[in-house]
């Protein structure tokens, strides 16, 4: 289960892409080109999947920021979509008989009668798609796709979603499973309220039906920028076990791993430092924690006594252990406060543990040493192109990739010559 595709319109610096990824995926470029506008889409769907549209709009900065401006005139529609694939197919809680390979969200948020005040709109509709591929069931061998379409006016909060569409082929089977799936009552745009009785609309991809994705992305897609300082805190048990964006709860992770977890853990901590011969928990008595690492002469070392890299590194390293076969892992900049010297065996584990734990791992970095340790197509320069962010990629760019077969990514990288390339106009 991973991230295959994404496309955005009108989305921050991104005017309009449309990428397909793979199970690693590294995004490089300048400072300000458009990589975190890239990750902050994933992040915005994230939100939306646990919290609701309203919610994924603060995110990204307001209703007044949510769209690119241009001279004060908002850009729409503004859409985001993304697809992931299924692999062994993904059966439905509700009906372990179903099947699909495959399935996409579309959120697209629209200013219909262009209504605006210093560049923010005063009237948005939102539509939801949801496209279920090679669904399969036991009742029926027709696999053609199903789709949910809902609409609502942000102007009227209270009303239900309107839905626009059910299917794009009206069979009886479809219409059967869609009962099954996707109950009549459950296809009403939720409300409720957040906060200071603030109304906030729920997203079809929160509601129990479309589970699936849900669970995907608010269960499984993880970012992480990891802090050494916060991860050295002393912290008291309270039950998170996942860790957390900074790594702030790395003691009680670490304290709750498996013992197979914490051989593994043990064993990349080795290749990436060669002097570690364990990360341990410690118990500082009162019901407090820290963590504190041993190394292969005996010596003990409180967390508080290691450098900012290495306890980056083993941060890193702790959220790669925990990465199961549907996690998808974004991480900021891996190579921050690491010697390049260890980025060569870092790039190993995670290739190694997307290999071995079937997961996904997207980052982006700025380091010319990681680009030389992987394979081209895994990589995706992001550039400024007339004031909007464009993706170039190899397996998609045939004058880049002779570039990169000539003189290496890294090169190019490092000679700031790739966007020369890709500017360039093709040979004739």
């Amino acid at each position: 289960m991973y991230l295959s595709e994404i496309k955005l319109t009108n989305f921050r610096s991104f005017r309009e892409t449309e990428t397909k990824l793979s199970e690693i995926v590294i995004f490089i470029g300048r400072n300000g080109e458009g990589k975190s506008n890239l990750l902050e889409a994933i992040r915005f769907l994230r939100t939306i999947a646990t919290f609701g549209i309203d919610a994924g709009i603060q995110t990204v900065g307001g209703a007044k920021y949510f769209a690119r401006l241009e001279g004060n005139q908002p850009q729409f529609p503004v859409n985001v979509s993304f697809r992931v694939d299924f692999d062994p197919p993904l059966h439905f809680p509700q009906d372990p008989t179903t099947s699909l390979d495959a399935a996409t969200y579309t959120l697209t948020i629209k200013n219909p009668n262009n209504t605006h005040n210093n560049g923010v709109s005063l009237n948005y509709v939102w539509e939801e798609t949801i496209t279920l591929e090679n669904v399969q069931t036991r009742d029926s061998a027709d696999t053609s796709p199903i789709r949910i379409i809902v609409s609502q006016s942000s102007n009227d909060p209270d009303a239900p979603a309107q839905v626009l569409s059910e299917s794009l082929v009206r069979t009886s089977s479809h219409d059967k499973l869609l009962s099954k799936l996707f109950p009549t009552d459950q296809r009403v745009w939720i409300n409720h309220q957040w906060g200071s009785n603030r109304p906030v609309q729920i997203s079809l991809l929160q509601s129990v039906q479309t589970s699936p994705l849900n669970f995907w992305l608010s269960a499984n897609v993880f970012f992480f920028d990891p802090d050494p300082n916060q991860a050295k805190r002393i912290i008291d048990p309270i039950g998170l076990l996942t860790l957390t964006e900074d790594g702030n709860n790395l003691a009680e992770v670490i304290r709750a791993l498996e013992p197979n977890q914490i051989e593994q853990l043990n064993t990349y901590c080795r290749t990436l430092f060669p002097r570690i011969l364990g990360i341990e928990p410690m118990d500082l008595g009162d019901g407090r924690w820290t963590w504190s690492l041993r190394e292969q002469n005996g010596n003990t070392f409180p967390a508080r006594f290691l450098s900012p890299g290495m306890v980056r590194g083993i941060i890193l390293l702790v959220a790669l252990v925990q990465a199961t076969g549907s996690a998808c892992l974004i991480l900021e900049e891996p190579e921050r406060f690491l010697d390049p010297s260890l980025l060569a065996p870092l790039m190993a584990i995670i290739q190694d543990v997307v290999k071995t734990q079937k997961c996904q791992v997207i980052f982006t970095t700025q380091s010319p040493e990681i680009l030389a340790h992987v394979n081209v197509d895994r990589v995706y320069w992001i550039r400024r192109d007339d004031e909007w962010s464009v993706i170039n990629h190899p397996a998609t760019d045939e004058r880049l990739r002779d570039w990169v077969q000539d003189l290496g990514i890294a090169n190019l990288y490092i000679d700031d010559f790739i966007d020369t390339v890709v500017k360039e106009r093709p040979r004739e």
